[in-house]
Formats: C-alpha cells, structure tokens, sequence
C-alpha cells in the first residue's frame, strides 16, 4: 500500500504561497484520514483529537487567508459571495463531525468525511481558490479592475477542463445538498426514536405500576409489599431503621361473600381500603395482600407506634353503625403487629410472624389486636 493516497503537485497549485501551504496540509491531513479509516486497530481518541485540531486549524487559518486576500482586493460581489458561503457551509460541516453523539470511531463516518474532504479538495482548490489568486494577479498588477478579473474569469475558462470543473461544481452541490437532506432525515428519524423511546419507557412504567396494584383496590398488592419490606429491611441493616408491619383482616368476611354474592363482597373491600387510607399517617402505606387481607407498612415506625395505630381503628370501625357503611357487613377487625427485629431473617418469616399474631387475634373472637413478641410469644393488647 502506497504511503500516501493522495500526491501533491503542480495540479494543485495556485500561486499564492501560504494558501498553497494551507492546501498542502490538508491534502496530509486526507491521507492520514484514510490511513485510519483503513487500519484494522481500533482507533485511538489521540488520532481523534489531532483529526479534530487540524481541520479546525485549516478551517480558521484558510478561510481567513482567503477573506483577508479577498477584502483587500475587492474581488468581485460575485465570487465573494459563493466563496464565503462555501467557507461557511465547510466549517459547518466539519463542526456536526465533531459534536458529542457522533462516533468518529466509526468506520461509516470516517469514510463520510474522508468523501466530503476528497470533494473539497477536488473542487474547492482547482475550481474556488485558482480563480481567486488569478483575480487578485489581475487586479495587483493593474490589468484589470475587480469585475473585469471576475467577468475574464468567465470568458478565459479552459474550454477543456470547464466540462470537468461543471461536474465538479454539480456534484459537489449536489452530494452536499442530498447530505444536508439526509440529516434533516436522520434528525427527524432521532426524534421519532426519542419520541417512541419515551412512549415505551412511559408504557413499561405504567405496565410496572399496574403489575404492582390491585385491580380491585387500587391499593399496592403482594409484589409490592415485597419489595417495598425487603428495601426496608436493607435500610434496617445499613443504617439500623426501625419499621413495623400491621396485619389486618376482616372479621366474618366470608359470609359476606356467601350470603350476598362476591360483588357485596368487593364493595366491602373497596370501602375497607378507603377507611385504612383515610385513617393512617401519610408515609404509612396500605397494601392488598389478597382476599380480605391487608397489610399497613409503617417505616419509620417501631412496635408501640404501630399498636397505638391498630388501636385507634379498632376504636374507629368498631363504633361504626352498619348503615353507615352497607348492609352487607357489620364492621370488625383483627390486627396483628410486629416490628422488624434481628429474630426475623426474610420478607416471608416477617409475613407469616405477622399473620399468626393476627390469628392469635381471630382466635379471640375478631375485635382485638395482638403484638408478636419474638420468644415471649403475642402480646394481648385489646381484645
């Protein structure tokens, strides 16, 4: 494989000596482009970043040169225009290659730049600034004013490379212009992928919120008390946070179900729910484990707290009259509580050590609490 891909020589050639060095440089800077675009290493951020500093230094020294040389001469409106507008559109250009979300590491966008460069130079050089130096000559050496250099440009062209330097010209528009529209493709592709990426995360979210809720209650189910325990129990060993869990279930509920069907049934359950909610502090959480139990997480929350809690809604739905509620059920609870201690090892032991206190409580007859007390067994508290 040759050394360099591209030779500089007399093709290239303007005239005017720093803007032939500043051409010189960047036909050095192509080869060594598509030497990384051609090795098989992956490429390293220092060729990178030296990519980046010298195409940025011929950006700002370059157009510079030439806009100086064309601000002194007064070249013609005519090519001033297209030339600084050029200028403008290239440093452009090779700013989007440099942004933050463009992999330069990428094989494809080393090429893109590779064929960008190769139809600036091509164009560019032999067509832009060969007319430039050749104006500026004309008007230095007094042969002729700025729009007579410009309008001998026009009559001079070489009938034999002026086909060449049009298709130039064409394809370097054109393939800019298909590049301009195929960004404003992929940015509007981006954003379409943004948008379905939101309305999928926003999807999963609420799919997540509904795999963690009771269809019936509203009110967070099983997984959620889980998950929600085993957090509290890491808390608990990291920085040694108390929380309790309260057991409630209702008192002669299946008759309810037998005696009046399974949508009394619901009703009783959906008003259950709305009374523990409304009589529970704000960071307790209220959760449907199933059926006609319920469980109340209180972080934050030792043993006596949550006793004092059970009790004043054993107080509270105990001295509700039926027909303040439905007819279908006479309000009565039994509550068991337990605080998280070093005896309790798992989310299920906690569970189940907090369901055998409120059974200990159903066994008296319903309307009572009872406190799981580790060895010591339950605690009667009311009853």
């Amino acid at each position: 494989m040759k050394n360099n891909y591209f030779q500089w020589d007399a093709h290239f050639v303007t005239g005017h000596t720093t803007i032939d060095q500043q051409h010189s440089g960047l036909i050095e800077t192509i080869n060594d482009l598509m030497k990384l675009s051609f090795q098989s290493e992956e490429l390293k951020e220092e060729d990178l970043d030296d990519l980046k500093v010298r195409l940025t230094d011929y950006t700002l020294s370059h157009f510079q040169t030439e806009e100086v040389l064309m601000q002194e001469f007064s070249l013609d409106p005519r090519h001033k225009e297209v030339h600084e507008n050029l200028h403008r559109d290239f440093a452009d250009k090779v700013q989007t290659y440099f942004q933050s979300d463009v992999d330069l590491k990428s094989q494809s966008v080393l090429g893109e730049i590779n064929e960008f460069l190769i139809r600036w130079l091509a164009y560019h050089i032999l067509s832009m600034d060969k007319s430039l130096v050749r104006q500026v000559d004309r008007i230095k050496n007094g042969k002729a004013d700025p729009k007579e250099a410009y309008d001998m440009e026009v009559e001079e062209e070489d009938v034999n490379t002026e086909p060449l330097l049009k298709a130039l010209k064409s394809l370097f528009f054109l393939v800019s212009q298909k590049n301009k529209e195929l960004e404003i493709i992929n940015e509007g592709l981006e954003q379409k992928v943004k948008a379905r990426t939101r309305e999928l995360e926003e999807a999963n979210q609420q799919l997540e919120n509904l795999s963690l809720r009771d269809e019936l209650t509203g009110l967070p189910n099983r997984r959620f008390v889980v998950r929600e325990i085993e957090k509290l129990i890491c808390d608990r060993d990291r920085y040694g946070t108390a929380f309790s869990v309260l057991f409630v279930d209702l008192d002669k509920f299946k008759a309810v179900n037998d005696d009046h069907g399974h949508e009394c049934g619901d009703e009783v359950l959906k008003w259950v729910s709305e009374f523990l909610n409304g009589h529970t502090r704000k960071n307790d959480v209220v959760c449907r484990l199933g059926g006609d139990e319920f469980i109340i997480i209180a972080a934050h929350c030792r043993g006596p707290e949550t006793v004092a809690m059970a009790e004043n809604l054993l107080d509270l739905i105990s001295n509700l009259k039926v027909d303040e509620k439905t007819p279908y059920w006479e309000p009565s609870l039994s509550l068991g509580v337990i605080e998280m201690d070093d005896s309790i090892d798992s989310v299920s032991d906690l569970l189940t050590k907090a369901d055998a206190a409120m059974y200990e409580s159903k066994r008296a007859g319903g309307k009572a609490v009872r406190s799981y007390k580790g060895k010591e067994g339950y605690q009667i508290i009311t009853s």
